[in-house]
């Protein structure tokens, strides 16, 4: 799987913007709804988290949705989505 650290869009920022449309419809399933719900319940603390520069706590933040069901589900498909090895 890949690992969603602070250098993961940095690193891919050619391959998710070539695949703008299959990122979009993932965001648009079931899966990425609930993730997005996720986000949005904690985005006092990630915004917070980025105000303050803590990288541990925003990364935190974010395991703890990848921890989720629809999270795996949604780093799978994003894995594959991008070509890398799970």
């Amino acid at each position: 799987m890949l690992n969603f650290d602070e250098s993961f869009i940095a690193e891919n920022k050619d391959l998710l913007a070539q695949n703008k449309d299959g990122v979009k419809a993932l965001a648009d399933t079931a899966d990425g709804r609930a993730v997005r719900q996720m986000l949005a319940g904690r985005g006092g603390m990630i915004k917070s988290a980025v105000k303050s520069g803590d990288s541990q706590q925003l990364q935190e933040l974010i395991s703890g949705v990848l921890s989720t069901p629809e999270g795996k589900n949604i780093a799978s498909q994003l894995t594959a989505l991008l070509g890398k090895q799970q």
